[in-house]
């Protein structure tokens, strides 16, 4: 069963005849599915744990960690791929390190005030 799976897999990515993977459809479907899965199992898994402050600050250690690996070790490398330079590399990280201090800004400004704008 498990075989078929992975065959099919691989037929949906990569194509019936060996092609290149240019199909983005059977692709994005996969990222769908293993991002549902995901948070579905660990959705299930928040029901079955107490809430204590051990468990959760374990949890968002854990959660922190996986998206620091993703950004250092994917994403900032496919980034200098993308782009040839470092100056924009680093440039966009820090634009988005402001952008997100802005918007927290925004938002802890909002949430004091009477009146929503939005």
């Amino acid at each position: 069963m498990q075989s078929f799976f992975l065959f099919s897999i691989h037929r949906i990515v990569v194509g019936r005849k060996g092609e290149s993977m240019d199909n983005l459809i059977g692709i994005s479907i996969i990222g769908l599915l293993v991002g549902v899965i995901g948070t579905g199992l660990g959705g299930i898994l928040s029901l079955f744990l107490k809430n204590t402050n051990k468990i959760m600050s374990f949890l968002l250690g854990l959660t922190g960690g996986f998206m620091m690996f993703i950004v250092t070790f994917h994403l900032i490398p496919e980034a200098y791929y993308v782009a040839e330079s470092l100056f924009v590399v680093i440039s966009g990280i820090v634009l988005g390190i402001l952008l997100v201090i802005l918007i927290e800004a925004y938002i802890d400004i909002m949430g004091k005030s009477t009146y929503c704008l939005i």
